[in-house]
């Protein structure tokens, strides 16, 4: 048993732990906190905290971790609840500003379901219901065919605030990649579609920061969707055309998908946004992320994030990794990760070393303004290596980007 934990491992354990839910989130405190009964207590603390006091996407974590909990509340709603013209289904995910449901126009109803996210928390507070307003209007200009789109908006009889969103039924990308083994052409495919859903954002001026592949789903037919723009921030026209927000703006991080001023506490662009895009890519192509990571304690991400130049992803391909309980990252087996690419090792640290190594290295780079300068110059450089390959499989690819608006 620890006596006192460090915030820093309570606070990563708490932001990988709010990504969970039910048996997911127990099997994973079960694992990361191995017996410590002092540090599960804070950790489940701070979810309780993050539930009733809907704080997780705008406080800082300790911040959260200093207010009494006294109980958790919920939106009240439950399957068969009827919202607006809406039933409410099972539920299908709990967000920082709300619960998600599946829902239909009526039982047995064959037409198309819709998610309804009702907002969490006191309804009456002002900050809350500003908040709610703030990513109502933020979905709201966000209109990309790759995006999951904003419907509808409203309130309940009871006036509990609601969003009326597309319905995704999909697995996050590289789970749809790696269950159907697909190659490196397709896999570029669709991350330029990832790219130009970003790039559509970043031109009303959004930062999505979360860009991960949980927040990224792929339809059955192969559609990929941008997921929650909930921590996402408007970037208001009195910040010029610099893209940046104040470095006060409170934060909340999935740290190994952010960015290097992320992690430090700068302020934030849409450059950001390439860097974590960057990220996305390097995992689709190599299994892994782009860092040597030892023990994955907190400050030995912090550093490597901060600090550590990315492996070039030809290299890092062929070694494998160690299994990270503390971030609950299985063992890399490069053999295997060459399979689920269709392909063997060789092959595939052949087809990343040249063009894709200097399309991740820019995009990765500590400093900002040696990224690419959009997300849509991200996708162009994607494009072109596309174009460049040969085969079957990259003719594929290039026919299915072809047919998309």
């Amino acid at each position: 048993m620890t006596a006192d934990p460090s915030w820093a491992r309570v606070e990563w354990i708490f932001g990988e732990a709010v990504e969970r839910s039910g048996e997911r989130r127990t099997r994973y405190l079960d694992r990361v906190c191995a017996g410590d009964e002092v540090l599960r207590a804070e950790v489940q603390s701070l979810l309780a905290a993050h539930e009733l006091l809907d704080t997780g996407l705008d406080r800082p974590l300790p911040d959260v971790l200093r207010e009494t909990v006294a109980a958790t509340h919920s939106t009240g709603a439950s399957p068969g609840t009827r919202v607006g013209r809406w039933i409410l289904g099972q539920p299908i995910g709990t967000g920082g500003m709300g619960e998600v449901f599946r829902a239909v126009r009526e039982p047995g109803d064959p037409g198309p379901p819709v998610a309804i996210k009702l907002l969490l928390g006191d309804v009456d507070g002002p900050e809350v219901l500003r908040r709610f307003e703030r990513e109502r209007h933020t979905l709201a200009r966000v209109d990309h065919p790759n995006t999951a789109q904003l419907l509808d908006a409203g309130v309940t009889r009871e006036g509990r605030p609601y969003l009326e969103l597309e319905f995704v039924d999909g697995v996050p990308i590289d789970v749809h990649c790696d269950r159907r083994r697909l190659t490196v052409p397709w896999r570029l495919a669709l991350f330029e579609r990832v790219c130009s859903a970003v790039h559509q954002a970043h031109q009303h001026r959004i930062v999505h920061r979360d860009i991960k592949p949980a927040n990224v789903l792929v339809t059955a037919g192969g559609t990929p969707k941008l997921l929650d723009f909930g921590i996402a921030r408007i970037l208001g026209p009195a910040l010029g055309d610099s893209g940046v927000m104040p470095a006060s703006e409170p934060r909340y991080l999935s740290m190994l998908h952010s960015s290097p001023e992320q992690v430090a506490g700068e302020p934030v662009a849409t450059s950001g946004d390439v860097y974590s895009l960057g990220i996305l890519l390097y995992l689709l192509l190599t299994g892994r992320y782009p860092y040597h990571l030892e023990s994955g304690s907190p400050a030995e991400v912090v550093l490597a994030i901060t600090g550590e130049e990315p492996l070039p992803a030809s290299r890092a391909v062929r070694d494998p990794t160690p299994a990270l309980s503390e971030l609950g990252l299985p063992r890399v087996d490069p053999a295997e990760i060459a399979s689920r690419r269709g392909t063997d090792l060789a092959t595939l640290a052949r087809s990343l070393q040249g063009g894709l190594d200097g399309i991740l290295r820019k995009a990765l780079r500590k400093d900002p303004a040696r990224r690419h300068a959009s997300a849509a110059l991200l996708a162009d450089e994607v494009r072109r290596h596309l174009a460049e390959l040969s085969g079957r499989e990259a003719a594929s690819a290039r026919a299915f980007l072809a047919t998309l608006p």
